[in-house]
């Protein structure tokens, strides 16, 4: 079997999307029935180098004829942007994952909305025209349902983060099986240190002055670390100037410390499922994040809160509960298990046999 993975953006320096190919694209060259992983992307940027992968840049060429050379009885295309349709035009069998943020998206800004009359007619003939569309959410999973009946919810994995398996430096309030209101002593407030993660932009970082707003009027005493690029650098300035917030910029985030953080906070008002949270949560490190996407199937009440998206009062309470030990958390949380490469990509790899009747000719 041959696995040719179709993309735009190849390597592990772009979106959370493309570091979900890289990872699967390795794990599929390792499956012993894989002759050959081919991956046909426009641009190329960081990536492994892997004698099991050939990495093949198309720039800007009709990608048509690479297409059809690489086609064949034993391949089998991976798609995971809105450029898939381009494998249904060429008549090749293809799965597509959808990362998007469509539909939610064309309401976050006039320039989002235009945009959205472009991409959305673009992702519908992709995920149309896929043997079986993959989600990483089902709350994306309804969105997908109208293009095409024939969609499963595989998980993406999380990368390997630092720090001992507890949150905060292992800190009382998120160690045991304690609740808000279970007589435990509340212990006085700390100087919380909180972390978010991803490039600071209108739509994750929008509403953080709010909050910021919001934790003052509490005297709530909180710093906040961003990792990410900065594509948005007047929110950026205005940001750094509040005195709370310290941009880090673009930082592999296997090199970052989760536990020396308290909390993770998201503000993001439109989401698939960030993995970032999902790290988080394995890391034992509370999430208290905006209502967005799938948010809500990664964070339950024993390991974070989630909030309605404009109430960023209520986030700067539950801030300021959980680092006085008002609210404390115990990680039970069995949904996390399924956050798991290795798991993905067998998922994936039976899918593709499925497909090319490898699964027939193997009973």
């Amino acid at each position: 079997m041959r696995i040719i993975v179709f993309t735009k953006k190849y390597g592990y320096n772009f979106t959370g999307a493309t570091v979900a190919t890289h990872e699967l694209a390795r794990r599929f060259a390792a499956a012993p029935d894989v002759d050959r992983v081919d991956v046909a992307a426009k641009i190329t940027g960081t990536y492994d180098p892997d004698d099991r992968i050939r990495v093949r840049c198309f720039g800007d060429a009709d990608p048509a004829p690479l297409i059809r050379k690489l086609s064949g009885p034993d391949a089998v295309f991976y798609s995971d942007d809105h450029t898939g349709y381009l494998l249904a035009r060429c008549g090749v069998p293809y799965v597509h994952t959808y990362h998007g943020n469509w539909p939610d998206a064309r309401y976050l800004n006039p320039e989002f909305f235009l945009k959205s009359f472009y991409f959305m007619p673009l992702y519908a003939r992709t995920i149309r025209g896929a043997v079986c569309v993959v989600n990483v959410s089902r709350y994306m999973k309804s969105f997908t349902d109208r293009y095409n009946k024939n969609s499963v919810v595989i998980r993406n994995g999380t990368a390997e983060t630092q720090g001992p398996q507890t949150a905060g430096g292992g800190t009382a309030e998120t160690q045991g099986p304690q609740t808000a209101g279970s007589g435990t002593a509340q212990k006085p407030p700390r100087e919380g240190r909180c972390m978010m993660l991803g490039g600071v932009d209108e739509r994750k970082y929008g509403k953080l002055p709010r909050l910021l707003s919001a934790l003052d009027e509490r005297k709530v005493r909180a710093s906040i670390d961003i990792y990410g690029g900065i594509a948005d650098k007047k929110l950026a300035a205005r940001l750094a100037q509040s005195g709370r917030v310290t941009l880090r910029g673009y930082v592999d985030r296997a090199s970052i410390d989760f536990s020396a953080y308290d909390l993770f906070l998201s503000t993001s008002t439109c989401e698939n499922l960030p993995i970032s949270i999902v790290e988080a949560l394995k890391m034992k490190l509370p999430v208290i994040a905006a209502d967005a996407g799938g948010i809500r199937e990664a964070v339950n009440e024993n390991c974070g809160r989630v909030i309605p998206g404009n109430r960023m009062d209520l986030m700067a309470e539950a801030v300021r509960r959980s680092l006085c030990g008002e609210l404390s958390y115990n990680f039970d949380n069995p949904v996390l298990d399924e956050f798991s490469w290795d798991a993905a990509a067998e998922k994936y790899l039976r899918l593709f046999r499925k497909i090319t009747g490898r699964e027939r000719r193997n009973r």
